[in-house]
């Protein structure tokens, strides 16, 4: 459920507490608040509202119209009754106008769903755009301790996620409820409009519904005789005169003030259902409580999920969207008894509407054709098919419930399985793939984790069955319409093809305007995922506005393009609401015509007709959905190009294992360039370095010389373009990734830890998926310079670091990673920059650590990576890099007396060089 809090800002869902209250404390099952179904457009000017105002009308009529079709159809039978009665009536003329009539009706349904659709549409993506635009404003004006406890990807999905289910409540999901409301009261007062009898009408409705269709049927029972039979006395106080009946006879008669007053029969009806005479403050107070509730029920109904996530582009996407479909059925294996269930349910629910159309058209006739009233028996007549419409009641509540049920459970266990898939593949990307341009944010690549694979349950649960629905009932229906007259269903399915082409063309729209509106999308997730993530620096720029107006201009072409859509995808809709009205004129006028040449009987006529007529009804009512079928077929072919892709750097591909290597390196005329900048080679094939077994070695050079880009090569992060790198003389490329990375541990100058327990941070370092000893954990800890520090917390080595280690200074979360790194027992330590980011006291704290991990462990091979010189004076040697190769190597001292490269980085430093030191250290 979404909700708008009362400020300005706006809150996508309520904001998560931080992991550490979800993991620490037990789940609640408190409600999120609702709001009052008017505060859902609180973000519509002035144009929007009068959209809103005429999409409204627009659907009231459309929802009006469809019962009103009712009222033609009982002057179109009138018409032909009296026809058939004197045969001497032209058929034509006395049915034409009325024929003339529903294509009047039919025209102002395809209008005005047209103008609905477009307006929804339109108002719900201008309100949209304003509530993403203010969500994100509301995100950057907090302050930073909110972060601290806010995680930073579901902020990012919100803006995504949840404001298209805003989207979806404000716009179509809203039109639909506004015409069902229209159509409900409508068809009420149709069902009763004439001369009438009302049994029990509204005894099985609630407070609520029975005084809404009690004033609508007041307002219908003016100026005619109208019979009412009610239990609740409270719908017949102002009749003109009130019958009383106990054990089959009258036993008074009057008006509902007389009666009370003679204090009998009637009396003690009204005492026992406490009818008061005059609205008390308790009545006042359960009208405003059942007010409340309506409210509250049309808000969760107005804001069912549905979702418009990211769609797919390709170069070749029609190749690319054949196959999802076969696929995800493939996939769904598992599921394969729930959606053979579900089928058979979908069979049972399209049969319904032929069904009913059959059995009722049978009742009609029998009542219209003389004699038709009188029976044989009691299950003979109109008695028997009366039978069979309960028959065909519980059919119907059997088959729904059972699609119904076996689609949404199969839906959410695939789901469950695609999203897990998804961030598996994620996982196995080499580090390339994110650097790529397309995959550089986390919302980009959250889409289809959330979107992408929402927009496939939506498919799977409730598409799929819809279309089994549908075809059944169109088969089903056309059958029985053939056997009573096969000349007049050809005539109706002549109009059959542009049912079928207003719902393909929306489908079409759907998936055409997907390429041109992925890209925009991203760039908005790109926008507000950087500022989000980097909020720290935003912040102490001051530049929120900056931000936010590069989001609000990020979001005009997505916004340009959603709007065009609307104009465009909207006329499939009409054409799925308007064309089975001219489905019924066609037959209506054709029937008339081969009744008048003999070629078809009256019976034969009606019963075709009502056939084609209600199964039009049912199919229009499955097309609705092929705007979800199109969102979830173009979602699965945006999953499965993740899930296809095939990795540069395989972390299952087979190789060598070897228990323990001794930690010699060598990179051999290595070229390489990053992915991202292929024409921008870094190594240009005269990089060659080799490193003992065992040494403590640096690598300097200025900024950009490529120092930490070795480390990636060497953890194959990313592979050489020519060359090689090897360990213990064996190319790295012919071990298994997850051997060469067991021997290898990084410390880097951004450490990252994750917001679990100090304990746990430092164990995710070990090689065993068992927890370690945590005496192990401390002897690490010491090792790092933190035992003392974690020690003296409350919760100690249990302690929580917060979201990116939030509760941890630079330096704290420094020694943590450089104790999760020990605990590994590599045989290849990587110090990348490890205390080039801390300022001067943390920096004494981390590199007390490394030089006491120096001096003690003598057992592996350590790699110095350092901007700040002092920091690998009494390394074995070091070697300069520039332009990407090795210019010098030495000792400290050696190069400094060199006066070279390294000497001019000393001198730049400021750093005391002593030339008279021993050669040796």
């Amino acid at each position: 459920m979404t909700s708008i809090t009362n400020k300005d800002e706006v809150s996508i869902t309520k904001e998560a507490s931080s992991d550490r209250t979800q993991e620490e404390t037990p789940p609640t099952t408190d409600k999120k608040p609702s709001i009052p179904i008017h505060r859902l457009f609180r973000y519509a000017d002035k144009r929007d509202t009068l959209m809103i105002c005429l999409a409204i009308l627009c659907s009231t009529t459309v929802g009006a119209l469809q019962p009103a079709s009712i009222i033609i159809f009982g002057n179109f039978l009138d018409k032909l009754t009296l026809t058939i009665a004197d045969p001497s009536t032209d058929y034509i003329a006395a049915t034409l106008p009325v024929i003339l009539v529903l294509v009047y009706m039919a025209t102002a349904v395809l209008v005005a769903s047209y103008a609905a659709q477009t307006l929804w549409v339109m108002a719900g993506e201008n309100q949209t755009r304003r509530i993403r635009i203010k969500y994100l404003h509301s995100i950057l004006r907090q302050d930073m301790a909110w972060f601290d406890t806010s995680n930073e990807g579901s902020l990012t999905t919100r803006l995504t996620s949840d404001t298209s289910l805003i989207q979806e409540g404000i716009s179509q999901k809203f039109g639909l409820f506004v015409l069902s409301v229209a159509q409900f009261i409508s068809g009420m007062v149709v069902g009763f409009t004439g001369d009438w009898l009302l049994s029990l009408a509204t005894s099985a409705l609630d407070t609520q519904s029975e005084r809404l269709v009690q004033h609508a049927l007041d307002q219908a029972s003016a100026n005619r005789t109208t019979i009412m039979i009610a239990h609740r006395l409270s719908t017949i106080r102002n009749a003109d005169h009130i019958v009383v009946m106990e054990s089959g006879r009258i036993v008074e008669q009057g008006t509902h003030d007389d009666l009370v007053a003679q204090g009998h029969t009637y009396a003690s009806l009204v005492q026992n259902q406490s009818i008061a005479l005059e609205q008390t403050d308790s009545d006042q107070k359960q009208e405003n409580a059942s007010t409340e509730m309506i409210e509250q029920e049309t808000c969760a109904v107005a804001m069912t999920p549905g979702v418009k996530g990211a769609d797919m582009t390709t170069t070749d996407i029609k190749k690319v969207l054949a196959a999802p479909m076969r696929r995800v059925i493939g996939q769904m294996r598992q599921e394969w008894s729930l959606l053979i269930l579900g089928c058979v349910g979908s069979v049972i629910a399209g049969l319904i509407f032929p069904a009913f159309g059959y059995v009722f058209s049978q009742v009609v006739v029998r009542i219209t054709l003389k004699g038709g009233l009188t029976s044989q028996g009691p299950m003979d007549g109109a008695n028997l098919y009366s039978f069979l419409l309960m028959i065909v009641g519980v059919g119907s509540f059997v088959g729904f419930g059972i699609k119904i049920l076996c689609f949404e459970v199969a839906g959410e266990r695939y789901t469950k399985r695609l999203r897990h898939a998804v961030f598996q593949a994620y996982l196995k990307q080499e580090v390339g793939y994110f650097d790529n341009s397309e995959n550089t944010t986390v919302g980009v690549l959250t889409t289809k984790l959330a979107v992408d694979a929402k927009n496939v349950n939506e498919m799977v649960t409730k598409v799929w069955g819809e279309i089994i629905q549908t075809i059944l009932t169109g088969v089903a229906g056309l059958v029985i319409a053939f056997v009573f007259s096969w000349q007049l269903t050809l005539v109706i399915l002549g109009i059959a093809p542009l049912l079928m082409a207003g719902a393909l063309y929306e489908s079409k729209i759907e998936q055409g305007f997907g390429d041109n509106t992925k890209t925009a999308n991203e760039q908005c997730g790109q926008v507000a995922a950087e500022a989000i993530k980097e909020i720290r620096t935003v912040a102490a720029l001051h530049r929120q506005a900056y931000f936010e107006h590069r989001f609000i201009l990020a979001t005009v072409h997505s916004h340009k393009q959603a709007t065009k859509k609307a104009w465009l995808a909207s006329f499939g809709y009409a054409c799925t609401q308007g064309v089975p009205l001219y489905a019924q004129s066609i037959a209506f006028y054709a029937g008339m015509r081969f009744i008048a040449n003999g070629w078809i009987s009256f019976n034969q006529m009606f019963s075709s007709m009502m056939m084609v007529m209600i199964t039009s009804m049912g199919v229009g009512a499955g097309l609705v959905f092929t705007k979800s079928y199109a969102q979830g077929k173009m979602s699965a072919a945006a999953i499965f190009e993740v899930m296809d892709r095939v990795t540069k750097i395989d972390p299952d591909l087979e190789g060598i294992e070897p228990a323990t290597v001794h930690g010699a390196i060598k990179f051999e005329n290595v070229q390489f360039a990053y992915p991202s900048r292929p024409d921008h080679p870094l190594f240009k094939g005269d990089l060659n370095l080799q490193i003992d077994a065992l040494k403590k070695v640096a690598l300097v050079g200025s900024s950009g010389c490529g120092k930490s880009s070795t480390i990636g090569l060497l953890q194959r992060w990313y592979d050489v373009d020519g060359g090689r790198v090897c360990l213990d003389e064996h190319n790295i490329k012919t071990f298994t990734l997850g051997n060469l990375r067991s021997h290898v541990a990084l410390v880097s100058q951004e450490p990252v830890v994750f917001n679990i327990s100090i304990k746990d941070n430092i164990q995710l370092g070990g090689l065993s998926e068992e927890p370690m000893a945590l005496t192990e954990v401390e002897e690490a800890c010491k090792l790092a310079n933190i035992h003392d520090f974690i020690v003296s917390l409350p919760d100690g080595y249990d302690t929580r670091v917060g979201d990116k280690g939030s509760q941890l200074s630079g330096g704290q979360k420094q020694r943590i990673a450089i104790a999760r790194a020990l605990v590994r027992k590599p045989k290849l330590l990587l110090l990348d920059e490890a205390t080039s980011a801390l300022d001067s006291e943390s920096e004494r704290l981390v590199q007390e650590a490394i030089d006491k991990i120096l001096a003690e462990n003598t057992m592996m091979t350590t790699m110095t990576i350092a901007h700040r010189l002092s920091t690998i004076q009494h390394v074995d040697c070091i070697y300069v890099i520039k332009d990407g190769c090795v210019v010098e190597q030495g000792t400290h001292f050696e190069l400094l007396r060199a006066n070279g490269v390294y000497a001019e980085l000393v001198h730049q430093q400021s750093l005391a060089a002593d030339y008279s030191h021993p050669t040796t250290s």
